[in-house]
């Protein structure tokens, strides 16, 4: 049996992923992602580079590809090394106070995606990937990436929905393994016709953070304390063995995740170490578990599902 792991970073701003600080921008993190890149080399592991590029950028930057212009030697020298660079967008709006907040109109929405891929594309760039930040999506958005020619979407959080203040999402349904999208419902397997692009998303098990009473679906991150991703994670692979079948484990972190910060977190560690503690209790616990690991990108995870059910 084999688990294909595919490690994914987001490069979002700073603080995104524990707090909303969507509209004071600071990009301190990003100065981990060499230190991240060097990282999974040390350990052998392929990782795909979700760069934001999205209208917010153009208002604040003058240019919607900002970070991938600003660092561009760094996405040219992981893609000469293997790894994936796909697109990351955010949308937002600005309200009246001049906060950005997310875009829930649902043609906006698009409307902006539109304009941000045809500003990428008058620029060179050719992602094959996207995941959508904070993990939005409708038929309509899934659609317009197939329409864009994109191959595969990478913003499902298998069996978690949101509908607050802060987010607004739902992959209830969405199983835990890469499918080609129904038409009729961007989460869940179709049959033919279905969306023209695949699947891949985030593995979702259950983690205990400091402050839950029972381990809660969460997606998977090398950020977290220790204890916890390896608690996680054992019950995990113990699964995989005893179903006997092939697996694909997708993973995310965001480089302010490896940051140190001054308050204590629930469930981040915020420690770099920790990071690659977790990486590599990962890589040793697959192999103690009997089972053979192949590292990929979420593209070569997409290519080799299409393979598999052309067969």
């Amino acid at each position: 049996m084999t688990v294909t792991v595919a490690v994914t970073v987001d490069t979002d701003n700073d603080d995104v992923s524990t707090a909303s600080e969507r509209t004071a921008l600071s990009w301190r993190s990003l100065q981990l992602v060499p230190s991240l890149a060097a990282l999974f080399a040390e350990l052998g592991l392929a990782a795909t580079w979700f760069v934001r590029a999205d209208s917010q950028l153009a208002e604040v930057y003058g240019r919607s590809d900002h970070l991938l212009a600003t660092h561009a030697a760094w996405w040219n020298a992981f893609a000469a090394r293997g790894d994936e660079v796909g697109w990351h967008p955010h949308v937002y709006r600005r309200d009246d106070d001049g906060r950005y907040e997310p875009e829930t109109d649902e043609g906006a929405f698009v409307a902006k995606l539109v304009t941000t891929w045809n500003e990428l594309c008058e620029r060179g760039y050719c992602f094959t990937s996207v995941r959508v930040g904070e993990a939005h999506c409708t038929d309509t958005v899934m659609r317009a990436f197939a329409g864009f020619g994109l191959r595969v979407d990478a913003t499902a959080i298998p069996g978690r929905v949101r509908d607050d203040a802060d987010r607004r999402f739902d992959w209830g349904p969405t199983p835990n393994h890469p499918y080609r999208p129904s038409v009729a419902d961007y989460r869940v397997p179709g049959e033919p016709p279905y969306r023209n692009l695949i699947e891949v998303p985030l593995t979702t098990m259950g983690f205990r953070a400091r402050y839950d009473r029972r381990p809660m679906l969460r997606y998977v991150n090398p950020a977290y304390h220790a204890d916890i991703f390896r608690e996680g994670i054992d019950r995990h692979l113990d699964g995989i063995r005893r179903s006997a079948s092939n697996a694909v484990l997708t993973m995310v972190i965001h480089p302010d995740e490896a940051r140190e910060h001054p308050a204590q977190h629930g469930l981040y560690a915020h420690t770099f170490d920790t990071v690659r503690s977790n990486l590599t209790y990962l890589i040793d616990a697959i192999a103690r578990s009997g089972l053979t690991m192949r590292t990929a990108t979420v593209r070569d995870v997409a290519a080799a599902f299409a393979l598999e059910v052309h067969r």
